[in-house]
């Protein structure tokens, strides 16, 4: 075991924790403090195990970052919504007494109906005809009256519905690029437990290699610089394996926080979905540029015409779309790069473990004839063993490639 293998492990610890600059709120309590209203989500959510298509949800609404942010925006609207409720009951009351004056003009007019229309009703020498047209202009001034309340009732409606929308799609980049954070340190994490795995296997191989070399010294067929350079490959797994333990409690704990659960009860962290290598075969680019670019929030702030004044805004507005434009195609164009390259990389990694697996079991049988030494096997096995962590972590990083890819067509470059 190389030295440079625990710096390696180190720094992808604390890459990835630091990838994730967002606070860290020491009070979060966990999602098993609140409910949502689907029962059956609820408990999938609250599982103590962070799943890949949880991440999301649980940021939006445990993360202790985004809460702030959103908790802000809903007290505002909570305010303006109390507000329109209460003027909406004014309405409703008012179109109430609306349809009380309504009624009573009906009931008046049907008492008047089966009278003769010049026949005098009061001491002012009012008519029924008279008595019946004012009736009339009335009931048209009370129903355009309940109109305009309805409308006013609508319009509150509208005005909370398009606010609260204002709000969340503001919030939702920031949602996104939280929710990214996580997957990212999700992906770390499990490299990190591949790495785990493998010095895992390396020590009870390395164990044995040293007892090999022992022997080996007690027959007087190994020197004693043999039997300390397999004792000291064996210890530096073993300080290995303790580093590794420890970014893996670090990774933990941070996704843990980002996605509300308490510093001192990390939750599980689910697998990583690899997608199918060959849905990315066939990619029409220019079409898949066209979906990202179609979504993107800031390109479409910028083609936005009333952002601009004066006679020369259409020259400016298309100058800043064609400028943000090419800044989102160079980005676009390495992401789409990196997923070939990443494709390509984890085939390439399945190829070489099919051959190590082929020399391992060709050691094997040799092994078994006794034409080949128990060091020289256990060599054999040591590399199939690290072309099977190299297939798993060039899948992880496979997939981290299709998900930076995925989130592209969503229109988040960054």
């Amino acid at each position: 075991m190389k030295k440079n293998m625990k710096k390696k492990i180190a720094g992808l610890v604390l890459a990835a924790v630091l990838s994730g600059t967002w606070s860290f709120a020491s009070l979060a309590v966990g999602p098993a403090a609140s409910l949502l209203e689907n029962g059956e989500e609820n408990a999938r959510l609250m599982d103590h195990t962070v799943e890949w298509d949880e991440v999301e949800t649980l940021v939006k609404y445990w993360n202790p970052t985004y809460r702030q942010y959103a908790d802000t925006a809903e007290g505002f609207v909570n305010d303006l919504d109390s507000g329109r409720r209460e003027d909406a009951e004014n309405l409703e009351k008012s179109i109430d007494t609306i349809d009380q004056n309504l009624e009573e003009i009906r009931l008046q007019r049907e008492k008047l109906s089966g009278l003769p229309g010049s026949m005098v009703i009061d001491a002012r020498g009012t008519t029924v005809d008279q008595t019946l047209a004012m009736l009339s202009q009335t009931e048209n001034y009370l129903k355009e009256s309940r109109q305009q309340a309805k409308k006013g009732i609508q319009q509150l409606d509208n005005q909370v519905h398009m606010i609260t929308k204002t709000y969340d799609d503001s919030l939702k980049p920031v949602r996104d690029q939280i929710t990214r954070v996580v997957e990212g340190l999700m992906v770390s994490y499990h490299q990190l437990l591949v790495n785990r795995q493998l010095v895992e296997k390396q020590i009870a191989l390395y164990e044995a290699m040293a007892q090999t070399q022992a022997d080996l010294q007690g027959k007087d067929l190994a020197t004693q610089a043999a039997v300390a350079s397999a004792d000291a490959q064996l210890q530096e797994a073993r300080a290995t394996l303790l580093t590794v333990d420890n970014g893996l409690t670090e990774l933990k704990r941070a996704i843990g926080m980002q996605t509300g659960y308490a510093a001192e009860d990390p939750p599980e962290i689910g697998p990583v979905p690899v997608p199918d290598p060959a849905k990315y075969d066939g990619i029409d680019v220019e079409a898949a540029r066209k979906q990202a670019f179609d979504n993107n929030k800031e390109l479409e702030s910028i083609s936005d015409l009333k952002n601009y004044k004066g006679s020369g805004a259409l020259v400016e507005r298309d100058g800043a779309v064609n400028q943000k434009k090419a800044e989102l195609s160079g980005k676009f164009d390495k992401i789409y790069a990196s997923l070939m390259e990443q494709k390509l990389l984890y085939a390439s990694a399945q190829t070489s473990l099919r051959r190590a697996q082929l020399t391992r079991d060709q050691a094997k049988r040799q092994y078994a004839l006794g034409l080949l030494g128990r060091a020289e096997y256990l060599g054999r096995e040591l590399e199939c063993l690290s072309c099977e962590a190299a297939v798993s972590n060039a899948s992880l990083s496979f997939a981290q490639a299709a998900n930076t890819y995925e989130w592209a067509l969503k229109g988040a470059f960054d």
